[in-house]
């Protein structure tokens, strides 16, 4: 899939070029493949000694095990290539070598995923996959995604609506009758989420990016809360575009994301010297600025040039909103950040006007350009300034 350390070509099911990389793997002989399921039953082992809960074999998304899967990719004329029961060989035999390493009770599950492009492996052929897998009691769950990288759709961003892989996922799931059953698909909210338990689609519900943008996104919910969660918006930039290019983990919208040490709200102390604290600009920054300003004990008066806050943030949910109901064009405005919410009903003095007699508007616009733009680079810039310091 990626180039090795050395340069040397990447092992592979047939000499088919990645649709990503364009690099021709070198096939994997006998040696190899029993090499990467011993790989695979030695990290088994470990996960349990020391103390994971259970693993997950990833057989989606264009990696290895996906690819002795696809007929796409799967060219092979031993007994890992042709009819379905050969393809599935590999999987097998890694689920097999793992179940010989870790106690009975331990879960082993896998993922898997259909793939859109032509000749890949599909739904039909999946399904058999995961009926043949469970009654041999080798799985303990299933997990669902979709698409790999000949059609990147299995991170979903904001142009895809909540529970985009459902329609495929469902066949899927449909076919596992003994064993609980996952799926994934852009679900912001734990009110999505329960839509699909109560179909009975799946029986657990991936959260991931909707944890990294409000950790705190179940304790407010079953506080009654709903409304204060900072619902994931998509975008991608800091979760998956960020660790993807060589940077930590954050959050567009949640600033503490990867510093929680040192920026969580839990640190935060009251001031020694709490005074009166000007805010200009109810974007994004001013916002927050605001917010935290209160938390530390200060007196504050957020200023805003216009009427409703959210800067150039409200625009853009307004915007993207534009193809959906009007009801969605309302939900997406309002849960923007949360930052609104929170400078609506905390103790922040806010002026919705131009302030004509003492600001001009060229100032206003330009301390919230600054103070956005400061807010867009803050993240980045201080990740830049930590990774320097130990050079």
């Amino acid at each position: 899939m990626y180039p090795l350390p050395d340069q040397m070509p990447p092992w592979g099911v047939s000499t088919v070029p990645n649709p990503i990389t364009g690099l021709v793997a070198n096939p994997m002989g006998q040696v190899e493949i029993d090499e990467v399921i011993e790989a695979f039953a030695a990290a088994a082992r470990r996960c349990q000694q020391g103390g994971i809960d259970g693993v997950e074999i990833h057989a989606a998304h264009s990696y290895l095990i996906m690819q002795f899967l696809s007929p796409l990719v799967n060219h092979r004329t031993d007994q890992y290539g042709g009819p379905l029961e050969n393809r599935m060989r590999f999987l097998r035999q890694v689920l097999e070598a793992i179940r010989q390493v870790v106690s009975d009770d331990y879960p082993v599950g896998i993922r898997v995923g259909a793939s859109t492009a032509e000749g890949g492996i599909g739904e039909i052929e999946l399904a058999q996959v995961i009926q043949i897998l469970e009654a041999d009691g080798l799985l303990d769950f299933v997990d669902v995604s979709w698409t790999d990288y000949y059609e990147f759709k299995f991170v979903a961003a904001m142009d895809q609506p909540m529970g985009y892989q459902l329609p495929h996922a469902s066949k899927l799931t449909a076919a596992a009758t003994k064993v609980p059953r996952m799926v994934i698909g852009r679900f912001r909210t734990l009110d999505e989420v329960e839509l699909v338990l109560r179909d009975g689609i799946a029986d657990m519900v991936h959260m991931t990016r909707a944890h990294i943008a409000d950790p705190d996104i179940v304790r407010k919910t079953r506080a009654g809360h709903p409304e204060r969660v900072r619902a994931c918006i998509g975008c991608n930039q800091a979760c998956w575009h960020g660790t993807n290019t060589g940077w930590p983990l954050a959050c567009t919208i949640n600033p503490v994301t990867g510093l929680e040490g040192t920026l969580n709200e839990d640190l935060i102390a009251p001031s020694d010297r709490p005074g009166h604290v000007l805010v200009v600009g109810g974007g994004p920054a001013g916002m927050e600025a605001a917010r935290i300003s209160r938390l530390r004990g200060h007196r504050v008066t957020l200023v805003e040039a216009g009427s409703d806050l959210g800067g150039s943030w409200r625009w853009r949910s307004v915007l993207r909103a534009c193809t959906r109901s009007a009801t969605s064009l309302s939900g997406s405005s309002r849960r923007f950040t949360g930052w609104a919410w929170r400078c609506e009903r905390a103790p922040i003095s806010m002026s919705m006007t131009r302030w004509q007699n003492t600001l001009t508007m060229w100032s206003l616009r330009l301390e919230r350009f600054r103070a956005e733009t400061a807010f867009s680079m803050n993240i980045r810039m201080r990740r830049w300034t930590a990774m320097t310091s130990h050079t």
